[in-house]
């Protein structure tokens, strides 16, 4: 079991009893940080998983300069590892959200590697618990959007040719997908239900049971999702198991955990 710890600056560890109460005690100690309150004001906050860096709050300096901003000090060294690497790469500023009024996140993205570089939620946009855990769990926000799908090995596909491969046993990456957008995807793919089947992966390795009719809405099978976590680059990729299952919903549960999560 992977073992999660929260240290602040000039205190040191703060939580380490499991990953929910670490994801509460990081979003406090930030809060602390960014108001300048209390012994964590302005302090770095770091959630760590085994040993490594999943979050971090970095407390920095911006001061505008010749009509942009000049970073300085862990912000400009953070800037230049993540995008130095990307030098010379098609560069995308994108906005996330059902609307550009509504939008609830702005990413800068390399679009030849098909990563996220720099994210950050818009003021005032209040995520469920749900999308938080999800978050905090695959260092992946929950975009609202129907964003680009890839094949293995980066080739793009429309929505409509990726339902179609995802049948046939293709894998669809999702960069920018998250944890717990599971169901915009099953939309996306046409599949009719989607339900939960193994969600223990704090990483947001899941299973799922996916509901397929025919054309005429008559016949139904159901066949296991799997969500994989495209770490280390962003997102998740899907693939759709060949054994189907027929039955109702409880029915077909019953026989899956019967013959254990095997897939195909």
């Amino acid at each position: 079991m992977a073992q999660f710890e929260v240290v602040v600056g000039n205190i040191g560890t703060v939580e380490d009893r499991n990953f929910y109460e670490c994801l509460k005690a990081y979003g406090e100690y930030v809060k602390q940080s960014k108001a300048g309150y209390g012994r964590a004001a302005d302090e770095r906050v770091t959630l760590f998983r085994d040993g490594e860096i999943q979050q971090e709050h970095i407390p920095g300096c911006l001061e505008e300069r010749g009509g942009g901003m000049n970073l300085e000090g862990d912000l400009a060294k953070i800037f230049i590892e993540k995008v130095r690497p990307h030098v010379g790469h098609d560069i995308r500023v994108v906005e996330y959200g059902e609307t550009s009024h509504a939008a609830v996140n702005l990413s800068i993205e390399c679009e030849d590697c098909h990563v996220v570089l720099i994210d950050v939620d818009i003021p005032e946009t209040v995520s469920s618990l749900v999308d938080q855990v999800a978050e905090e769990a695959t260092g992946c926000y929950q975009h609202c959007v129907n964003a680009q799908l890839y094949l293995e090995g980066g080739c793009k596909v429309d929505d409509s040719k990726a339902a179609e491969l995802i049948r046939s046993g293709e894998a669809i990456h999702d960069p920018n997908a998250g944890a717990g957008t599971y169901s915009r995807f099953a939309e996306r793919m046409g599949f009719e239900r989607i339900e939960r089947f193994d969600q223990t992966s704090s990483a947001g390795d899941w299973v799922f049971v996916v509901l397929e009719k025919d054309r005429e809405g008559e016949s139904a099978e159901w066949h296991l999702l799997h969500q994989e976590n495209r770490h280390p680059g962003h997102g998740f990729k899907y693939l759709r198991s060949a054994r189907a299952w027929y039955g109702t919903y409880d029915e077909v549960l019953e026989s899956i955990v019967g013959v254990g999560n095997a897939g195909d």
